[in-house]
């Protein structure tokens, strides 16, 4: 275990999260696929089976018998062989997700970038259950990307769109798992790049991600 302030946010290469639900991860086989993925994108090979990052996660969740939110976070700084490579599983309490909630979202002034991102992130480790306004993020020639912490769909007139990942977003778990569901129901899903405008004539708007879940855009 390395104190998460000894990481310098440069020297993180890649980051997964997920939370658990009575001790277990849903879909952890699906996480791992994609943090593997992404790592040989960047000519590395995870160090770790599936097996031991689920005895890690149950060993972090013993300590006090409750689920947990869990920060996979990959560093590679200066990597001179695959014997360099750390992985730092964080991990902190979560509460049963509520049902019933709302945020409102503003569009942030902040570029849309990965180091926004990864900077953000480290506040979400200490985050609370608290009703903040979703911070939307655009790309440099202004169209929707996602929020800080979430993938952002909206609705209009049967259709649910959301950016397409040649925008520049990670291919998130949930993100493809929404995608799924809402093609199996009948719904057509639009994946392309947006102007900000368009959110915001949708019927409706909702954003997700692995530790809160679906939450609805009411403003």
């Amino acid at each position: 275990f390395v104190d998460e302030g000894q990481i310098q946010l440069d020297e993180i290469t890649y980051t997964e999260v997920f939370r658990t639900y009575g001790g277990g991860v849903p879909f952890l086989a699906s996480y791992y696929t994609q943090l593997c993925e992404r790592l040989k994108d960047y000519g590395m090979m995870m160090p770790y089976s599936i097996t031991e990052i689920r005895e890690a996660v149950a060993r972090l969740n013993a300590q006090d018998d409750k689920d947990g939110a869990f920060f996979i976070h990959v560093v590679a700084s200066h990597l001179k062989d695959d014997s360099e490579i750390i992985v730092l599983v964080m991990r902190r309490t979560v509460e049963p997700v509520q049902f019933y909630r709302e945020k409102s979202a503003v569009w942030s002034q902040a570029p849309y970038s990965r180091a926004a991102l990864y900077d953000d992130l480290k506040g979400f480790h200490k985050q609370t259950e608290e009703h903040l306004a979703e911070q939307f993020l655009v790309t440099d020639n202004g169209t929707v990307a996602m929020s800080t912490t979430s993938i952002i769909f909206w609705a209009k007139d049967d259709i649910l769109y959301t950016p397409s990942l040649h925008v520049g977003i990670d291919p998130t778990v949930p993100r493809q798992l929404v995608i799924q569901l809402a093609r199996k129901m009948g719904y057509h899903v639009r994946e392309d790049s947006y102007l900000p405008y368009e959110v915001e004539e949708a019927h409706e708007c909702f954003v997700i991600n692995p530790i809160d879940e679906i939450v609805p855009i009411y403003r």
